[in-house]
């Protein structure tokens, strides 16, 4: 079973309880709308910028190139 949670519910003591419950969890929360606008802040050595596979390359079979 998935449980589904906010921002609000992303506490140790709530995704502690629901792993000892062996259930699964995921917690959404919602990010600015400059958020691609942000990434462009990080540093390169401790992020990377998105690029577009070059020719030759391997990708999943099914993703977008």
């Amino acid at each position: 079973m998935l449980i589904r949670t906010d921002a609000a519910g992303c506490t140790h003591e709530f995704l502690d309880w629901i792993g000892g419950q062996r259930l699964s969890y995921s917690v959404g929360f919602t990010l600015p709308d400059d958020f691609a606008d942000k990434l462009e802040l990080i540093p390169t050595p401790y992020g990377h910028r998105p690029t577009t596979p070059s020719a030759g390359s391997a990708t999943a079979p099914g993703s977008p190139t």
